[in-house]
């Protein structure tokens, strides 16, 4: 038995929420399905597990993507 049940979803930090959710909708077909305030929650076809895209410092040194698990 496993301590976390699944991955809920996947973060990717960007400098420009905005502009990046254009991009992933626009190039990909991802749809937006949530809207906050510095983020957005973008589904990806059939799939149940998500794309998040927060807004933020990105850098080449820190990791700008990771999980984050359901337990």
């Amino acid at each position: 038995m496993s301590l976390l049940d699944r991955i809920d979803t996947i973060c990717l930090r960007v400098r420009d929420v905005e502009k990046a959710s254009a991009w992933y909708q626009s190039f990909l077909g991802f749809e937006e399905s949530f809207i906050g305030d510095h983020y957005r929650i973008l589904s990806i076809g059939h799939s149940k597990m998500p794309l998040t895209i927060e807004e933020g410092e990105v850098s080449e040194s820190h990791n700008n993507v990771y999980p984050i698990f359901f337990l």
